[in-house]
């Protein structure tokens, strides 16, 4: 096989266009309404590899010209400098250049064997040709474009990223002098426009773009690399996290404990499945389809579970659908839950966690007295000019202890401390 038809079955698993960087002077293809072709990659890339920038868009394009869906989700290892902080440190000192592109490898190898192992999949494994590496996780479907961001989320959740080594921090500062490192792991280009570097050309720094053996990490012709394309995860699960942007796109706030009161009460499969928040959906979504679990992902579940009112029992009972599932574990962790009275823990320390999927249209935060609190993004956050304990961003008046609704009325998300009526949006509990 040769590399062009390796490239066709890498770019193209689907007849469908993809943006292109036509020139150097034209840029991307898009912005002057054309798009790269399976049968126009062939002369474009004879045309291309050799001068750097080499470049299609990872999602496919539609007739308008915007991202339309996506196989795959690309993630960038590099050397944790600036651009051009990495060319004076390549021209100064290439061992210690090459000390910082050891260790990106390191991590990106880390990566690589995540994803392998928690999704049952053979990503690609993709030495940019400078100062860094990508890594495809292939989908076995089309996921519509504006997803994108959230199944980058979504696989990428349970991955900590590794500390700089401070010898190399401290003898790059010598040579460049004060600077504050970035992450290795680029989260940044999670967006559906982003391009991505074809392999088997040249980088413009004077590289060369290859596919690497994830076992040897070195790099492998096309011929081999073929069979990396024959493993792609089966993405039922992850449509099903998808549809809930959907379900939440209305403002909905659940009153579970007052329900319980009454006798009335979700299960918690029901719960999961149509009445939470994206982040714990993706979490119960991966439940469901039996792959393993990153250790904070299960303790939001569980404090999420405990907050809603649910026994030691009945949570048990939905861990044990985990591959990995080890009943003493699983007991003491709920037992130190339950008996420590754990809350479940803000959208920020979530994101902190990796275990925010990205996609909270409209809920802001799960409150610790586990119920939902509604706020709409699109309204802007207003505060209570006579109330100074209203908390605009959760929504709540500390001093009233009510919480306050978002609705199309605008009025209904000031303070209780302005006497709107009940059906106004105030809640009384």
């Amino acid at each position: 096989m040769t590399g062009i038809e390796f490239l066709e079955r890498f770019l193209f698993p689907v007849d469908l266009p993809r943006d292109y960087w036509v020139d150097d002077e034209v840029k991307r293809g898009s912005s002057r309404s054309m798009l790269l072709s399976k049968s126009g990659f062939k002369d474009w890339y004879l045309k291309r590899k050799d001068l750097g920038r080499c470049w299609v868009s990872v999602c496919y394009y539609g007739d308008d010209y915007k991202p339309k869906y996506f196989d795959r989700v690309v993630y960038d290892f590099d050397i944790p400098l600036t651009k051009n902080n990495c060319q004076k440190l390549r021209e100064e000192d290439r061992k210690l250049f090459r000390s910082w592109l050891n260790f990106v490898k390191t991590e990106v190898c880390r990566f690589y064997h995540f994803i392998t192992k928690r999704y049952n999949t053979t990503p690609v494994l993709i030495y940019t040709g400078n100062r860094g590496y990508q890594v495809h996780v292939l989908l076995d479907r089309l996921i519509e474009a504006e997803h994108y961001t959230m199944v980058f989320n979504i696989l990428r959740t349970g991955f900590v990223e590794r500390k700089n080594p401070d010898w190399l921090v401290k003898r790059t500062r010598s040579i460049l002098g004060d600077f504050e490192p970035e992450s290795v792991i680029d989260w940044h280009v999670s967006d559906n426009a982003r391009m991505l570097r074809v392999p088997y050309t040249r980088h413009e720094a004077g590289g060369v773009c290859t596919i690497i053996d994830p076992n040897t990490l070195k790099p492998m012709k096309a011929d081999r690399a073929i069979k990396l394309l024959g493993s792609p995860i089966t993405a039922n699960w992850i449509e099903r996290i998808v549809g809930i942007g959907v379900e939440f796109e209305k403002t909905r706030r659940i009153k579970l404990l007052k329900e319980e009161r009454r006798g009335k009460r979700y299960s918690i499969e029901e719960l999961l499945e149509h009445h939470s928040p994206p982040c714990i959906k993706a979490i119960w979504e991966k439940f469901k389809a039996h792959i393993e679990v990153d250790h904070n992902s299960r303790l939001v579940l569980l404090w999420y579970l405990m907050n809603k009112g649910y026994s030691k029992e009945e949570i048990i009972e939905i861990f044990k659908m985990l591959p990995d599932y080890d009943e003493e574990i699983t007991k003491y962790q709920v037992d130190y839950a339950f008996r420590k009275g754990y809350k479940m823990p803000s959208c920020k320390k979530r994101k902190e966690w990796g275990v925010c999927v990205g996609d909270c249209k409209n809920i802001n935060s799960t409150c610790n007295r586990g119920e939902e609190c509604s706020v709409d993004v699109n309204f802007p956050k207003l505060v209570c000019g006579e109330c100074a304990h209203y908390d605009a961003e959760w929504m709540y008046c500390r001093k009233r202890n009510l919480h306050v609704l978002s609705s199309i009325d605008p009025r209904a998300r000031l303070c209780p401390f302005f006497k709107l009526k009940a059906e106004e949006g105030v809640d009384s509990g």
